[in-house]
């Protein structure tokens, strides 16, 4: 409480109880004098007590609002430390990264001043990430690797799955071939609260998983890509499906958080896949809503555009009903990916109905078709397969789950397919 206002109650029962020991003896001719003082006491110590509660509430309600202040501050001092902490391990890897990448350094041993300010470069857009989430709260996960094209998988060491009240914990289906880094236990029937919940501690815990599914050339089921999307896991190891949580992440404005880490973490498999020389490109789900986030994935694009050389690796994904709705700011940053050799897909594709010239005159380079659609004997179907002969789009067949369906899919002349047939979905490595 101010002086002035401490002043200001003080005259206010003050002159309150002089008047009543003043002037009630001659308002009231019968009431004596000394009972008159008494009364302008008693006001005077009810009027004092009233000010000093007040006062005493005023300051623990100050104390109680500063004391929460520091909470907060302490909070995102520590947020930024945590986030610190990640950029220094980011940029020692990416320095050695390009340092493995290049030549043996000098008998110096000094790294080239390219090298470091490529590597710079790229943890200067794991900070605007971090920048751009940190505004929901959120924090970062761990580097990821695909899996090799072999059978020798690792499976990483997961706590037991526990439960979350009201939830029903469903085993993942059974899956065409085994191996390590398989996805946990789904969970369902959460409430919009509790998944709301799950998904900001997954944000800021480091609980969103990156899965890796195989896209291969067929008929020789070569693998050639990899999709590349995010699951949430809950604290007790349970995995939420996208389906469940994806609407309520775009709801509260955490989709595009989730969106920023898979960009950075795809990047991350195209400079380790580089390294390696291995002919792989990856698939990049994001949303409509990143593609507006000019603060976030402005710099993403100009990070690409510095860095020319991954463009060619990232081919980045979205569902035919959104393309269909982009608007003049989601066209311009798809433009400025084009320019540096990133191509466009388009899945869950409902409407066969498409001008295959006017998609591919604006970088789409996929299409994703369910092939159970694809595998229907209608001249609808044989008349879109047709054409995407004389177009420079690639037809990839999606949710290929049984040997039957591939024959069938077979005579069509169709480049790709992904599903169960040719690998599950499976959880990216960490990073070495």
């Amino acid at each position: 409480m101010s002086v002035a206002r401490n002043i200001l109650l003080f005259g206010l029962y003050t002159a309150l109880a002089i008047s009543v020991a003043v002037m009630a003896p001659l308002r009231i001719p019968r009431l004596d004098q000394s009972v008159a003082v008494v009364i302008g006491l008693l006001i005077f110590f009810a009027g004092a007590l009233i000010h000093e509660m007040y006062q005493r509430l005023s300051r623990e309600t100050f104390l109680g609002r500063q004391i929460l202040a520091l909470r907060q501050t302490q909070t995102e001092l520590f947020e930024q430390l945590n986030w610190t902490r990640r950029e220094n391990k980011a940029l020692a890897e990416a320095v050695e990264a390009v340092v493995r990448s290049r030549r043996p350094p000098a008998a110096s041993g000094a790294i080239e001043p390219d090298a470091l300010g490529e590597a710079i470069t790229e943890v200067r857009v794991l900070k605007s990430l971090g920048s751009g989430s940190s505004r929901t709260g959120q924090q970062r996960t761990l580097l990821v690797e695909p899996e090799a094209d072999s059978d020798a998988d690792r499976t990483p060491t997961l706590p037991p799955p526990g439960v979350i009240p009201g939830a029903e914990q469903v085993p993942p289906q059974a899956k065409a071939g085994t191996g390590g880094n398989e996805l946990p236990d789904v969970v369902r029937n959460l409430s919009d609260a509790q998944i709301l919940e799950q998904v900001q501690k997954a944000l800021r815990d480091d609980r969103i998983s990156f899965v890796l599914q195989p896209i291969v050339s067929l008929p020789q089921r070569k693998r050639r890509f990899y999709e590349c999307f995010s699951r949430v896991r809950t604290e007790e190891d349970l995995m939420i499906l996208p389906e469940e949580y994806i609407a309520i992440a775009e709801r509260e404005g955490l989709i595009t958080a989730i969106d920023n880490m898979l960009l950075f973490r795809c990047v991350q498999l195209v400079r380790k896949i580089q390294r390696r020389s291995d002919n792989l490109d990856f698939f990049c789900n994001i949303s409509p809503h990143t593609l507006r986030d000019d603060d976030f994935f402005g710099d993403f694009v100009e990070f690409l555009e510095n860095n020319e050389v991954l463009g060619p690796n990232l081919i980045f994904e979205f569902t035919q009903s959104d393309f269909a709705g982009f608007g003049d700011q989601e066209l311009q940053h798809l433009q400025r990916l084009g320019r540096i050799g990133c191509r466009l897909s388009l899945d869950q594709v409902t409407d066969l109905q498409m001008d295959l010239p006017a998609l591919a005159a604006m970088n789409i380079r996929f299409v994703k078709i369910e092939a159970e659609r694809l595998v229907d004997a209608t001249s609808e179907v044989d008349a879109l397969i047709e054409a995407f002969m004389d177009v420079p789009i690639n037809l990839v067949a999606e949710k290929i789950e049984s040997e039957e369906t591939l024959l069938r899919l077979l005579d069509k002349q169709i480049d790709y397919g992904q599903g169960y047939l040719f690998g599950e979905p499976r959880l990216a490595r960490p990073a070495a």
